[in-house]
């Protein structure tokens, strides 16, 4: 470049003036990118501990591209997390997360969760566990799927293996319980055979399928219980209309 084309600008800012144009601007611009580009280069080299690879080549790349998609290696150290953030633009607020976190080579749950706070902290959003069991809103879910709040469905069908449908109550051989008996047990209980009490409710929570057999089991009982009263009075009302029968 002719150094005709350059003059020193002697204005107090000391800019450089390339054919009447201020170039500290892009000066700084082209600065900047290079700064990126050596960071760049420096985490692709390893620098940060940080490699890349295709097709699974090296084997121990924290990022693999291959035909199976992308692989993102964890660390072996107390605890990590691996995943995608989303944040404003500058960068100062954090909106969500989806990724994955452990400690050394043991995975603790994979997570999708909103807002700023770290996600195995918060617990809101969605966490699968290693063995299957999710969690909405908690993120140590106890069963298949715990959820920390209300749920609204239509329709809730429940499969319950482990207890028999009632429907033995209307066996010949069902023995009703003696109301007598019955009465006995309520006084010293203050609940009914068969029923869980409060405090394992409280406690435990309740099995939807076992306890809608228990009720209906209940129903059905209630059910002979009455039609064995309407017997009774039956033939009750017949002894009487045949007394007053006989003295007219």
């Amino acid at each position: 470049m002719p150094i005709k084309n350059f003059e020193r600008n002697i204005r107090s800012n000391s800019n450089f003036i390339f054919r009447g144009i201020e170039v500290d601007f892009w000066v700084r611009r082209i600065i900047k990118l290079w700064k990126i580009m050596c960071l760049s280069i420096l985490l692709l080299i390893g620098i940060f501990d940080l490699t890349v690879a295709q097709n699974s080549y090296p084997s121990d790349a924290d990022i693999i591209l291959d035909g199976y998609g992308i692989k993102l290696h964890v660390p072996d150290q107390t605890g990590w997390a691996r995943g995608l953030i989303f944040s404003s633009h500058d960068g100062t607020t954090r909106y969500g997360n989806i990724g994955i976190y452990g400690g050394g080579q043991d995975v603790k749950s994979l997570y999708m969760a909103h807002g700023d706070e770290s996600p195995w902290n918060s617990g809101l959003g969605i966490y699968v566990k290693p063995d299957g069991k999710v969690g909405v809103g908690t993120i140590e879910p106890t069963s298949r799927l715990a959820v920390n709040g209300t749920t609204q469905t239509k329709e809730i069908i429940v499969t319950e293996q482990s207890s028999l449908w009632p429907d033995y109550v209307f066996d010949a051989g069902y023995r009703l319980p003696d109301l007598k008996e019955l009465e006995a047990f309520i006084q010293a209980k203050r609940h009914l055979p068969g029923i869980p009490v409060e405090e394992e409710i409280r406690n435990k929570g309740q099995n939807l399928g076992a306890i809608q057999a228990k009720l209906l089991q209940k129903i059905e009982e209630l059910t002979l219980y009455v039609i064995e009263l309407e017997k009774q009075d039956r033939e009750q009302l017949q002894r009487i209309e045949e007394l007053e029968s006989k003295h007219e």
